[in-house]
């Protein structure tokens, strides 16, 4: 007998734990000089993050690798040896707001095209979400019925569920430009009360992950809405 669907609907509590939001150059080297970076970006309302790397003489090839400055609770973060520029913090409106102004910035004070020099952007957000219900109930529920998982359990000797809910984009390899990914489960140690959700959503088109980052919160709400539906 088939199993009616029901919705419950519910305010669940989103907390965000980190949103970072980066773009891919295709250049060489990185395209700005670091150093001249963080001389400038206190114009923009930052304040430098390591104080040495303004002592460093322009032009002088610097790695940097982490955060070079902060503006109130977001980052600005630089990977010089991979090309790429980030703002990363854990409130998804200001992280976007900030990268946003961020490009305006290189535009403004450099003549440089972010967009036009992007490889691909890239939205990591990871979140927990409160649930309706047990999460372990919800994902072993999910996994009812499904042969493998049966199979696997008579060669184990006891019956096994799903612990991860992973979904990725079809036809997509991790390792191209525009690469999908969503991560459901039970978040450790509140297993019982709330969901742990991670995201990657890499793209060549800046407004599509720009997007996607500013509807963030409401996308998760809906990813876990669908998945306690039964």
């Amino acid at each position: 007998m088939k199993r009616e669907r029901r919705r419950r609907t519910i305010t669940r509590r989103i907390s965000v734990r980190s949103v970072h939001l980066a773009v891919r150059y295709k250049t060489l080297h990185f395209p700005i000089d670091p150093v001249e970076l963080a001389h400038i970006v206190p114009e923009a309302g930052y304040v430098v993050a390591d104080r040495d790397l303004l002592s460093v003489p322009f032009g002088a090839r610097v790695a940097i690798s982490g955060p070079v400055a902060t503006k109130g609770d977001t980052e600005l973060r630089i990977n010089s040896e991979r090309g790429i520029l980030a703002t990363r913090g854990r409130d998804a409106d200001s992280v976007v707001d900030e990268f946003e102004a961020l490009e305006g910035f290189l535009e403004e004070q450099f003549a440089f095209d972010s967009q036009g020099a992007s490889r691909f952007y890239e939205l990591l957000a990871e979140l927990t979400v409160t649930s309706a219900e047990n999460p372990l109930s919800v994902m072993a529920r999910q996994s009812e019925g499904v042969a493998v998982l049966q199979r696997l359990g008579e060669v184990l000797g006891f019956p096994v569920s799903n612990f991860t809910l992973r979904a990725v984009g079809t036809g997509q390899e991790p390792n191209d430009n525009n690469w999908s990914e969503v991560r459901i489960e039970p978040s450790i140690p509140d297993t019982t009360t709330r969901f742990f959700v991670s995201i990657v959503f890499r793209n060549e088109e800046r407004d599509l992950v720009v997007g996607f980052a500013r509807n963030l919160t409401q996308t998760v709400d809906r990813l876990i809405e669908e998945v306690e539906r039964w």
